[in-house]
């Protein structure tokens, strides 16, 4: 990773499926997103979502099946999140 991380933040986790992993998302300079699994935690992957932007901000919504990331672009962009379990 060539850039900062320059906002965490972990996905919900609510009692029905405590026992699962859990994931944290981190927002970079370089216009992606990484992703960390908590039962994995020396893999990380690592999603570009916009290589032409810096993004500040990342957050889950409260369900966990959405994040949304802000940045240089001045737009806050929605997006459905893959990993659900």
């Amino acid at each position: 990773m060539k850039f900062p991380v320059t906002s965490l933040a972990w996905k919900p986790n609510f009692a029905d499926d405590y026992d699962g992993p859990q994931f944290l998302l981190g927002s970079c300079c370089d216009g992606s997103v990484i992703r960390w699994n908590s039962f994995k935690a020396d893999k990380v992957e690592h999603v570009t979502l916009d290589g032409q932007s810096a993004y500040h901000s990342v957050s889950y919504s409260f369900s966990g099946r959405r994040f949304v990331v802000a940045g240089t672009n001045k737009e806050v962009q929605v997006y459905d999140d893959d990993r659900n379990k």
